[in-house]
């Protein structure tokens, strides 16, 4: 008896457990193979100064680390002050930053969380991957592959540490498992409280990852209900949930969200064959305007697969059982299900439609509807839970595909498509440039120019600086870091979104301040606008000093 329960117990164990933790240690892996371990000393934060997208999430850290604590609980008074900034706008990741802040008192000096945010998103993408893989087969070795599939998915890897919160695509492989397991969920209370959390979840990271789960979630809906009532309350409280979540973080404080620019980072549609530099067996293929925000590129590995699926349904259709139930599924809850993805598919593809560089179609939407949609203007990356669905769709027809073979017959399939799939991706030369680049972490050192003793005079008992214009990349990490190290509060910057408006009333009241000779004391005034300095040079009050292509503007 006792014989018969450990086999019992140790069978639950091994695919209960040991296929997701492995699965982890697998992401694990190659996340250390590709980035190294530098990026994982949380003391070590030079290497996200080197510039571009990743220094912008990595100052909002800072601002928002020495701010206030304010409601919402998720804004830097300090940024875009004195209105505050969201750092959800930052792409700071709340999900870590919120729960750092309150230990901000104990963390050293310099600390950075984006190096473990990026393992972990590895670690999580191969332990969902191989949750949702179990569901088909109880094959732990084929289970493992596959989740090697996933953890090598172009679209993840082109996020890291370029757009660090959008790398985080393990939410979405949740959001699908908790649609393959719809109808097994054994309460409406627990289905409610697993979307209600994924939804809020997706918003403390990243808000595009909400829209893409909740496309997810109402196709969970169709799958488990029966009646419209049950049906929209389902729906309605997971999205109340984190709606009110998105709220307490601050992603409310601005009103107006809408960038402009609908359609011109819509998925091409040759997006799922198109490397884009992430392969290194195939070359690329005409691109369009999106550029690499429409990369949806499956790996030559997957490609493959899905020619070998394909061909398997093809031979299928011949099956008159087969092609009946091809035919129940479109007549029933199923064909919701695929107006669902074709709305999303029409909604990435977007306004401007193109194949390569032709453009086969663009129309205009009425104008609040266009500005409605503009919130999400980078449309591309809602083609994401497609990608991913499309992936295990593959997976699941090549695992029925060698169901009643030999089972070396499928592990060897597999074993080839992984092969191929890395030889193809971590061979790419923009896989090559990263792991270049990231083995060189710990060399790089972060140098300010604007420190020396002019700066840290000018810095005296200040407490807030104002820069006379718009702050864009490079200039706005000089000026946020010379900001940072003085503990001084910041009018604007480059932000994912901002309170445009204030902020430029902001810099015109500043701006007449100085015209009526009413400067701030307390404040430090900084522009590169050589006419805002001839318009004030007019008043005897002031003078002007530049310094490392900054022009400081002081009383006389």
């Amino acid at each position: 008896m006792l014989a018969q329960l450990s086999v019992y117990l140790s069978k639950i164990i091994s695919l209960r457990f040991f296929a997701p933790l492995a699965a982890a240690l697998i992401g694990l892996f190659f996340f250390l193979f590709i980035y190294g371990v530098a990026v994982l000393n949380p003391t070590n934060v030079d290497w996200l100064l080197a510039g571009g997208d990743l220094s912008q999430h990595f100052i909002g850290w800072q601002f928002y680390r020495l701010s206030d604590w304010t409601f919402p609980l998720g804004v830097a008074s300090n940024l875009a002050y004195p209105h505050g900034l969201a750092i959800t706008f930052m792409d700071s990741i709340p999900l870590l930053a919120i729960p750092f802040k309150f230990i901000a008192p104990l963390l050293p000096s310099d600390f950075q969380y984006f190096g473990i945010w990026g393992l972990t998103c590895f670690m999580l993408q191969g332990t969902f991957a191989a949750l949702i893989v179990r569901h088909w087969t109880k094959n732990i070795t084929v289970i493992l592959l596959a989740s090697i599939i996933f953890i090598l998915s172009p679209i993840m890897l082109g996020r890291m540490f370029i757009h660090t919160a959008l790398a985080g695509h393990w939410i979405i492989l949740l959001g699908i498992l908790l649609l393959i397991k719809s109808t097994a969920i054994r309460t409406n209370k627990l289905f409610i409280l697993a979307w209600s959390t994924t939804l809020s979840l997706s918003v403390m990271i990243h808000p595009y990852f909400f829209a893409m789960n909740a496309a997810l979630l109402l196709m969970g809906i169709v799958l488990r209900y029966d009646t419209l009532k049950r049906a929209l309350i389902t729906f309605f409280i997971p999205l109340f949930s984190a709606g009110f979540i998105f709220w307490c973080i601050g992603g409310f404080t601005i009103k107006t969200v809408g960038a402009g620019g609908l359609g011109d980072y819509g998925l091409n549609l040759n997006s799922l064959t198109n490397p884009l530099g992430w392969s290194g067996l195939l070359g690329n293929l005409p691109y369009g305007k999106a550029g690499g925000e429409s990369l949806a590129y499956l790996g030559l590995g997957v490609l493959i697969a899905g020619v070998v699926a394909a061909m398997y349904l093809l031979f299928k259709c011949k099956d008159k059982p087969f092609r009946a139930k091809v035919m129940q599924l479109l007549h029933s809850r199923y064909l919701l299900i695929f107006i669902i993805l074709l709305g999303l598919f029409i909604l990435s593809v977007s306004t401007h439609v193109q194949l390569g560089s032709v453009t086969l179609l663009e129309y205009h939407l009425p104008q609040a509807i266009e500005k409605l949609l503009s919130v999400f203007r980078a449309s591309a990356r809602l083609f994401w839970p497609i990608y991913y669905l499309l992936m295990v769709a593959i997976i699941v027809v090549c695992i029925r595909m060698f169901d009643k073979k030999n089972k070396l017959i499928v592990v060897s399939f597999f074993a080839l498509v992984v092969s191929v799939q890395a030889v193809d991706v971590l061979r790419s030369g923009a896989a090559q440039a990263s792991h270049s680049h990231f083995q060189q972490v710990s060399t790089i050192h972060y140098y300010n120019k604007l420190s020396g003793v002019f700066w840290s005079d000018a810095a005296k008992d200040k407490k807030h600086i104002i820069y006379l214009g718009n702050l864009y990349n490079e200039d706005f990490k000089e000026v946020a870091e010379f900001a940072i190290k003085h503990n001084l509060t910041l009018n604007t910057g480059y932000f994912a979104r901002a309170p445009t408006t204030a902020i430029e009333a902001t810099i015109e009241s500043a701006k007449n301040d100085l015209l009526i000779g009413k400067p701030s004391a307390d404040t430090l005034y900084i522009t590169k606008d050589k006419y805002v300095v001839d318009e004030l040079s007019v008043h005897d009050m002031y003078s002007s000093s530049l310094q490392n292509g900054f022009y400081v503007i002081s009383s006389s």
